[in-house]
């Protein structure tokens, strides 16, 4: 698989059927920095598709993958942006 140094999932993951494939694909590509824009009522651990399918744990997810969260702040809307590095 194809990897960059940095991937952005910025408001698309939630939008999928199957958020932790789209989740696991980002984080397989990313070699060192994962940057992820949720919408605004995501509350930080599970995240659900707006089709109502596979709810995903996102910490566990990526913490599995070898990232931890390294900042989040508020994007222009209200949106949750979170930073994940890879541990090294």
């Amino acid at each position: 698989a194809e990897r960059f140094d940095i991937v952005l999932a910025l408001a698309v993951v939630h939008k999928l059927h199957f958020p932790a494939h789209g989740l696991q694909f980002a984080a397989d590509s990313a070699r060192s920095l994962l940057v992820i824009r949720f919408p605004n009522w995501y509350k930080g651990v599970w995240l659900t598709s707006k089709h109502g399918e596979s709810p995903c744990d996102v910490p566990q997810l990526l913490k599995g993958a070898n990232f931890k969260l390294d900042q989040t702040c508020a994007g222009p809307r209200g949106e949750s942006v979170q930073y994940w590095r890879r541990r090294k």
